[in-house]
């Protein structure tokens, strides 16, 4: 399925949205995630996102005469908003669940009104952080352009933490733009950032 902001506005999609699915035997399935579909995707106005749906296929059992179909029959976005789907092809479910499994952005047919991909992004923070604390660091926006640069969308940006658990406590948040709605040529800034590292996680 393609997703396209129709709106003359940026959005983010912090997460793929939840699919659910209709079997022509009756009954629907909520499509889960795998771990390479649950990235934050940012569209600008008329940029498009493809979120990718399928099923487990082959397995031992398989047997083609006894094909479980479904098709998708809605999308709901991560605000609450829902969207119906119509003619899409069904896919077989007989070796599982349907999944999320590709969810991404195709490059914006013009540049946004923000300019920010020609900004170069710094981190600089510690190089271990400690469970139930705040880790603390700098991300530094700089413009190597010959042209001033608007944060107008203001950016998003997301926090997360990868590791052995898979992606855990992402959240995302827009900069502090107020601070700082443009770059000139050569300029840089830098907002501190903060992100509490859950108690709940494995040493390592």
């Amino acid at each position: 399925m393609r997703l396209t902001n129709v709106s003359v506005a940026s959005c983010v999609l912090p997460s793929p949205p939840t699919v659910t699915v209709q079997l022509s035997s009756g009954g629907r399935l909520v499509a889960s995630g795998t771990d390479g579909a649950f990235a934050k995707v940012d569209l600008a106005p008329g940029q498009s996102a493809d979120l990718v749906i399928g099923s487990p296929y082959p397995c031992p059992s398989y047997n083609p005469a006894t094909a479980r179909l479904g098709s998708p029959v809605s999308v709901s976005l991560p605000d609450g908003a829902s969207l119906s789907v119509s003619g899409a092809p069904p896919f077989d479910t007989q070796c599982g669940p349907p999944r999320v499994v590709l969810f991404f952005a195709y490059e914006p047919t013009s540049p946004p009104a923000s300019g920010e991909p020609a900004l170069r992004v710094t981190l600089r923070g510690p190089s271990s952080a400690t469970r139930g604390r705040t880790y603390d660091y700098t991300v530094t926006l700089a413009n190597p352009t010959a042209t001033t640069v608007t944060l107008q969308p203001c950016p998003s940006y997301s926090e997360g933490l990868t590791g052995g658990q898979g992606v855990l406590n992402t959240r995302t948040y827009l900069l502090n733009c107020a601070m700082s709605t443009q770059l000139a040529p050569g300029a840089s800034v830098t907002f501190q950032m903060q992100y509490e590292v859950p108690a709940s996680l494995a040493p390592g």
